[in-house]
């Protein structure tokens, strides 16, 4: 089924539905702005819905989170792009602060030091040194790999 986003008229890609939508309810169920009084999600969504262009569709991005979320909420486009704002802005400043950033059941983010190397200059084939850099890293939890590997194997 393809559905439109109705606050950003496109199309999204049909494998993040159901990931992006599980790890936004359980990551932002406990705030009580999140709550949805107990109501169920319907499986037809009219926010961020999602082509049918298979595996190789398009990325899922912070616009389209930010309709999720207030497709599940029943808030503002600005308000629930604001709040996704939010959320990446505390990992990346966690991160920057050399602190890890960990979001139960979906993964770590943190840094990782690449070591001295040597390398070569591709244009004059003079031996040089790569000097040692601080890279982003991201290590998915299991229960993240699971779910993918389940997904890959039927």
């Amino acid at each position: 089924m393809i559905v439109l986003c109705p606050l950003r008229r496109r199309l999204l890609s049909p494998r993040y539905r159901d990931l992006a939508a599980s790890i936004l309810r359980s990551e932002l169920s406990s705030l009580s702005i999140f709550s949805s009084g107990g109501r169920k999600r319907s499986n037809e969504l009219s926010c961020g819905s999602f082509s049918s262009l298979g595996d190789g569709g398009s990325s899922l991005t912070k616009s389209d989170l930010a309709c999720l979320v207030s497709e599940d909420h029943g808030l503002t486009h600005a308000a629930s792009r604001r709040i996704v704002d939010g959320v990446f802005d505390a990992i990346a400043d966690s991160v920057v602060g050399g602190r890890p950033a960990r979001i139960s059941g979906f993964g770590t983010f943190d840094t990782a030091v690449t070591g001295e190397r040597a390398g070569r200059n591709p244009h004059t084939g003079e031996s040089i040194i790569i000097p040692e850099t601080r890279r982003v890293r991201f290590r998915p939890h299991q229960a993240l790999r699971d779910s993918v590997k389940g997904q890959r194997q039927k």
